[in-house]
């Protein structure tokens, strides 16, 4: 099968969109975000014919998209760069202590530590001092896992869903240390006095230097089982509508539901698919 010049582009932009999004392998719903992403796509064209929102539909992708991301009701946000590092920190600094779960105190000292020389000095310039943070929590020992949140306690993963808005709000594409950083201090009434600031404050303070834009490292990722044999089924020349009727083949999938929630349905896809083209 050799798909049109359309599709095998976006199929390269969905492996750099697994790749940030830290993903172990490239899947469906990661080249329907980049579809979804594509306002000349005539996938796009067809959504907004339904009336329905492809933002909406793109967040509903995403979060179902393989990869380290914080899945809310109001927002999905990836981990950039160093945000992963500081979660992986956190689980360290937990092992150190003798910790049984991370704490939203582990997240906050390893987000520290991976925050921009900038946004350091700016916490630092106002009195905040991170290493006045004491790691306290249930003594034993911390689980290991395969998912990266499965060690953190429930405050810890409430500190994610805070940070998780808190990039949403900054319009971040990304959740970043600096978010981390106030979502840990927003799920912990003892850790302003500590460290010195409450979550607002810290965020204004970090606010003009809060971004990462840290490039994920390059690695080879393979396809997983659902995207080779949603290419394998593909017609010669298929391009973004031929994906959506392989999508909505299986309609009990979650990933065909997301455009069935939304009328986006197998009857309008073959009513329109004159109408609709790729670029």
């Amino acid at each position: 099968m050799s798909p049109s010049p359309y599709l095998e582009g976006a199929r390269e932009s969905a492996l750099k969109l697994a790749l940030t999004l830290h993903a172990d392998a490239v899947s469906p719903e990661h080249l329907v975000c980049v579809l979804l992403g594509d306002e000349f796509s005539a996938l796009y064209e067809l959504v907004e014919h339904a009336f329905a929102d492809p933002e909406t539909l793109y967040q509903d992708a995403l979060a179902l998209a393989p990869g380290i991301l914080v899945v809310g009701s109001g927002a999905t946000s990836p981990f950039s760069v160093r945000a992963v590092r500081a979660a992986k920190g956190a689980i360290q600094l937990a092992e150190s202590a003798g910790l049984e779960k991370v704490t939203p105190a582990c997240v906050l000292k390893a987000a520290c530590d991976e925050l921009n020389t900038e946004a350091l000095d700016a916490l630092k310039e106002a009195g905040c001092d991170p290493a006045a943070v004491a790691l306290e929590g249930s003594q034993g020992v911390l689980q290991a896992s395969s998912h990266l949140f499965q060690p953190f306690n429930d405050e810890a993963r409430r500190a994610l869903t805070s940070a998780s808005r808190m990039a949403a709000r900054s319009k971040r594409s990304a959740l970043t240390p600096a978010d981390l950083v106030t979502g840990a201090l927003s799920e912990d009434a003892g850790l302003p006095r500590s460290f010195g600031a409450d979550a607002s404050s810290a965020a204004a303070l970090m606010r003009p230097h809060a971004d990462d834009t840290t490039p994920p490292e390059e690695r080879a990722l393979l396809d997983d089982g659902d995207l080779q044999k949603l290419w394998s089924d593909l017609p010669e020349g298929a391009g973004s509508l031929d994906v959506l009727g392989h999508i909505l083949s299986a309609p009990e999938e979650e990933l065909a539901q997301v455009f069935l929630r939304q009328k986006v349905t197998a009857a309008l896809l073959e009513r329109s698919r004159e109408t609709f083209v790729d670029p």
